[in-house]
């Protein structure tokens, strides 16, 4: 006989795992390009400088894993995701079916007191900059923009662009901060705002994908600049006579 009071033992569940707190860090360390692609991750280094047991690390790297953003490979362990350029265009057209679908339905949803907010959000991104290492601007850059899409968002179609926003972010601290510009990105912050402020959806939806075309474009042409200067050094004279 099961008796009426009977609870699960353990006790009380806490709000953040310690392995969670360990793919929270990390999670961010690798989307501010440190460390960089390719480099390889040790489970006795990161016990030493992050001071928890192997355990919790080892449970991180399989839900980074699991995101993309870091890999097994045979006989290196875990290292950091590389970065593909056609993965690039992938997250990006991904992200416009999801997203414009997503402004489409909230669009006529955006009231007064939903554009307040998003036009406080405008103006965080105004008084902050991207550098490397900083968060603030770049949770501010995601505020603003999910201020405009969770509305008109199913809750499966929040976890997939979730997904796919993180990879692609990755690419943007990436190649962003040294080919882009955060006054032109805020110029096109304004316009989004603007047009979601009037009363033509079609507008909205061309300054929203005006700005993710834009984004993509300086994240391929700072990835083939990159490429090329690594292309160009390894083909170097010294190179060549050290090789």
């Amino acid at each position: 006989m099961v008796e009426e009071d009977a609870m699960v033992s353990g006790g009380p569940i806490g709000v953040e795992s310690v392995s969670q707190q360990v793919a929270t860090r990390l999670r961010d360390d690798i989307l501010s390009g440190n460390p960089p692609p390719g480099e390889r991750l040790v489970v006795r280094d990161l016990v030493a400088s992050l001071g928890v047991s192997h355990v919790p690390i080892r449970e991180a790297l399989r839900e980074l894993e699991a995101e993309g953003l870091v890999e097994s490979r045979l006989n290196r362990g875990v290292v950091v995701a590389g970065v593909d350029i056609e993965e690039l265009h992938d997250l990006y057209r991904i992200r416009r079916l999801l997203e414009v679908d997503a402004i489409g339905r909230a669009f006529h949803n955006y009231d007064e007191e939903h554009l307040a907010h998003a036009d406080e959000l405008f103006r965080d991104l105004l008084d902050l900059a991207p550098e490397r290492g900083n968060g603030s601007w770049w949770g501010a850059h995601r505020d603003y923009h999910w201020a405009f899409l969770a509305p008109g968002l199913s809750d499966w179609a929040t976890r997939l662009l979730k997904l796919v926003w993180q990879s692609s972010e990755r690419y943007q601290r990436l190649y962003t901060l040294v080919f882009g510009s955060a006054e032109e990105a805020n110029a096109e912050h304004r316009e989004i705002l603007a047009a979601a402020s009037g009363d033509d959806c079609d507008v909205f939806v061309e300054a929203w994908l005006h700005h993710l075309d834009r984004t993509e474009e300086t994240i391929a042409s700072g990835y083939h600049a990159r490429h090329d200067e690594e292309s160009d050094d390894a083909n170097s004279p010294e190179d060549r006579a050290t090789g």
